[in-house]
């Protein structure tokens, strides 16, 4: 009985084996097929983004100028405040320096204008 079981089992299997490989088959197909659609479209999806990407490109150049003019312009600023910078330390410092001989001068002035 077992030994039958077998057998029939062993006949049904050389019958389905090959339909269920076929049908695998089939199924694999479908599936490589649809994979290289999908491939083929990341393809066209990719070049589509290298046409964004050289307009990013071509928008970043053109904001570039506009900065380095801000740059210059800002470092003309930088030097410009510097300079301010150092010559009122050096009034300060020949002033402070000079207190007497200015208190002098404007006492000489008071005094030819009383006169």
């Amino acid at each position: 009985m077992l030994d039958e079981l077998l057998l029939s089992a062993y006949e049904v299997s050389k019958l389905l084996l090959p339909i269920l490989g076929v049908i695998v088959l089939f199924f694999l197909a479908v599936f490589f097929r649809k994979l290289i659609k999908l491939i083929e479209l990341i393809m066209l999806d990719i070049k589509g983004l290298d046409k964004t990407v050289d307009l990013v490109n071509q928008s970043i150049e053109k904001a570039q100028k506009p900065l380095d003019t801000a740059v210059k312009f800002s470092g003309s600023l930088d030097n410009m405040h510097d300079k301010s910078v150092t010559a009122l330390k050096n009034v300060v410092d020949y002033a402070s320096n000079n207190v007497d001989n200015i208190k002098d001068y404007i006492s000489g002035v008071k005094k030819e204008s009383k006169e």
